[in-house]
C-alpha cells in the first residue's frame, strides 16, 4: 500500500467509525412508562408496578407507584425523578411486578429493537408485555 492510499484510508475510517462512537454519549431522560398490555388473566387481582433495573438485574434504578391491576389498560406510570440512561451504551430492563404474585414479566430496553414513533416515545413488546417508554434525548 503506497502513501497516497494510506492517506485516503484514514479519513474514510474516521467517517465510518465516528458516528457509531457518538451514540454512546446520548442520554435518554425517562419521564414515564405506559403499560399497554400484559397477560393479566394469568394473575390474581392485585396492585401492579414497574421497576427499571440495570441489564445485569442487580441494581434497581427506579420503581413506580402502584396501580390496581384489575382496572383497564393502558396506564401511564410516572417516573418521579427523571431517570437518565445511556441506552446505547448500557441497556436497561423494565420489569412488571405484582404486589401479591411478585415478578410477572420483563422487557429489555435495547435501542436496536425499538420502533421509534416520535422522538420522545419508543414502543417495545414481546409475547407477554407491551410498553411505551416516554422521555427526551439530551
Amino acid at each position: 500500500m503506497n502513501l497516497s492510499s494510506r492517506v485516503l484510508l484514514i479519513p474514510i475510517l474516521c467517517i465510518i467509525l465516528l458516528p457509531g462512537c457518538k451514540k454512546d454519549r446520548y442520554i435518554f431522560t425517562m419521564k414515564s412508562i405506559r403499560l399497554n398490555f400484559y397477560e393479566k388473566d394469568k394473575y390474581p387481582s392485585q396492585n401492579i408496578y414497574l421497576k427499571v433495573v440495570k441489564e445485569d438485574g442487580h441494581e434497581v434504578l427506579t420503581t413506580t407507584d402502584f396501580y390496581p391491576g384489575h382496572l383497564t389498560l393502558p396506564v401511564t406510570f410516572a417516573i418521579t425523578s427523571s431517570l437518565k440512561l445511556y441506552l446505547y451504551k448500557e441497556p436497561a430492563i423494565i420489569e412488571l411486578w405484582g404486589a401479591t404474585s411478585g415478578y410477572i414479566t420483563s422487557k429489555s430496553i435495547e435501542m436496536e429493537e425499538y420502533k421509534i414513533i416520535f422522538p420522545i416515545e419508543m414502543d417495545a413488546e414481546n409475547e407477554t408485555v407491551s410498553y411505551t417508554v416516554m422521555g427526551s434525548w439530551e
